[in-house]
């Protein structure tokens, strides 16, 4: 593994299991089995915390969940909670509860979304991917409005309408 490259780019779940696994398999007496799998679960956490790009609320209050590639669909369950309540679920790339549209969930009606969750369900553990408040997802959609596609403000942004 190169230090350099993000690890999104370098690990794969399969990867990680095959580790797990070496692990596991360690006799209980090694003094540094415990400490191995803290390590392992933190590079997990990091690994699976690069699956999600982005949490978005449009303006039509659906949710959309902007997933970093393909590798999201290489799991059996991942699931989307609003105030700890699933809306929606990926199976291994097949959604029920949003449209999935190549690595775009976008689920309807949530304008009363609170916390929005995005879990990845493992056998051995399930983690958080990510998190986000109404107030930061009503946040960045209010920012994003000032702009147009090219990453240029629009015309009609004012000094004032910033302050």
């Amino acid at each position: 593994m190169n230090a350099s490259e993000p690890i999104g780019t370098i690990l794969t779940q399969a990867k990680l299991d095959a580790l797990r696994n070496r692990i596991d398999a360690l006799p209980s007496t090694f003094d540094y089995k415990e400490r191995l799998l803290e390590l392992f679960t933190k590079l997990e956490d990091k690994y699976l915390a690069t699956l999600v790009k982005d949490i978005q609320l449009d303006s039509q209050s659906a949710l959309v969940v902007s997933f970093t590639d393909e590798k999201f669909k290489d799991y059996a369950k991942i699931k989307v909670l609003v105030d700890d309540q699933p809306v929606a679920e990926v199976k291994n790339g097949i959604s029920s509860g949003g449209q999935l549209d190549d690595n775009v969930l976008t689920i309807p009606n949530q304008a009363d979304a609170h916390v929005v969750t995005v879990v990845a369900e493992l056998p051995h553990k399930s983690y958080i991917l990510k998190m986000i408040s109404q107030d930061i997802l009503l946040l960045k959609r209010q920012v994003e409005a000032l702009f147009e596609t090219n990453d240029q403000l629009k015309p009609e942004v004012t000094q004032d309408l910033l302050d």
